[in-house]
Parts: structure tokens; sequence; C-alpha cells
């Protein structure tokens, strides 16, 4: 495993921890300014307060180009109705971002 690979894997760990724990902030602070951009607030505080309980799942993740990965994911949260558990299957793709530093390019 490379040290871009397992940082960039560190990276969507994070940002899914935020998500997990409902950390707007946190989670924010991880994102490129085009993910940002690309997200309405409305959009972003949905993503994070529609997470407890939850749950996620980072498949092995691709190389898509020089400092960009995808990996697969998978979020997992109740649905208090009849506490059962909805799976949702997405992407999110992580960029090195310079320095030592990897951003969320792509929300899941």
């Amino acid at each position: 495993m490379s040290l871009d690979y397992a940082s960039a894997l560190l990276a969507a760990d994070h940002f899914l921890q935020a998500w997990q724990s409902g950390d707007t902030e946190n989670g924010m602070a991880l994102l490129t300014s085009r993910a940002k951009k690309s997200a309405s607030a409305d959009g972003m505080e949905r993503f994070f307060s529609d997470s407890a309980p939850s749950a996620y799942e980072i498949g092995r993740g691709k190389l898509v180009n020089h400092g960009r990965y995808a990996f697969p994911v998978v979020l997992v949260s109740s649905v208090p109705k009849n506490n059962h558990s909805r799976r949702r299957f997405s992407t999110i793709i992580v960029l090195h971002s310079g320095g030592n530093d990897w951003a969320v390019d792509k929300l899941p």
C-alpha cells in the first residue's frame, strides 16, 4: 500500500466519521472548494443530520489518475419506523490538495 493511498483512505475515513457523528463543521473542512460549490448548504446539512444511528463501509479504492482515488462506500442508516437498516451504495473521490493534505472532491 502506497503512502498516497493510505493518506487518501484516511481522508475518506475522517470525512465519513464526521458524517457518522453528524459533525458538519469537520466534514465541511475536509471538502475541496469544488465539492463545496456543488453541494447546497441545505443539502450538506441534510447529509450530516441524516446520520444517526449510522455506519459505513469503505471498499478497496483505486487510483483514478495521479493524486486522485475513488473508494466505493456503503452508507448504512436506520429507518426509525420499522427498525430496519437502509443501505446506500456510492463512491467517494479523494484528491491530493497539496503538501500532505487530501480532500474529498465528490460526496458519496
